[in-house]
């Protein structure tokens, strides 16, 4: 029964019937076979479906035992809380994000996530950042715009700019 659609066995229910006028579960089976040959279903998938109707007032599948998946959003959420703080620990990431530490780190191994990558270019930015240089300044920015420009098409996630950057932005 797991493999009908629910709009399929709202069908069934359709076809069976209230009142005075009922079908019997072979007459409904037979017109299910009729209606969708490719996807036939017998006379005890009818009962099935009608009785789990009248005990549950719903023909959905009830929802699984065991730990829920991690959705899309909240892995994102755990990738981009560690870039925008890698020297955050996954311990710390895990309970922003009410997972557990091995969540994380499995979502972070599966995203190709090397955090130890990312400290080296912070310590970089922090020396270039403190010089009065404005020429190395520059050059940086430059740079850093052509790497998150490569990290943003590698990425496995989309991101989309709400707004293109504008050279009379004040707040550039």
């Amino acid at each position: 029964m797991g493999h009908l659609p629910v709009t399929q066995r709202i069908e069934i229910l359709i076809f069976i019937g209230c009142g005075n006028k009922t079908r019997t579960q072979q007459e409904v089976c037979n017109l299910c076979n009729a209606k969708y040959p490719d996807n036939p279903i017998t006379q005890s998938t009818v009962s099935k479906i009608e009785s789990k109707f009248r005990e549950t007032g719903d023909v959905k599948d009830l929802p699984k035992s065991g730990r829920p998946k991690i959705t899309r959003d909240k892995k994102i959420d755990i990738v981009l809380s560690m870039e925008e703080n890698p020297q955050s620990t996954s311990t710390l990431v895990a309970s922003e994000n009410e997972v557990s530490q091995t969540t994380v780190l499995c979502i972070l191994r599966k995203e190709n996530y090397h955090p130890s990558e990312y400290p080296k270019k912070s310590k970089t930015v922090l020396c270039i950042l403190r010089k009065e240089n404005h020429t190395l300044r520059v050059t940086y920015s430059q740079k850093m715009k052509k790497e998150f420009a490569v990290l943003v098409r590698k990425h496995p996630y989309k991101f989309q700019l709400v707004q293109e950057p504008n050279d009379d932005d004040p707040d550039r």
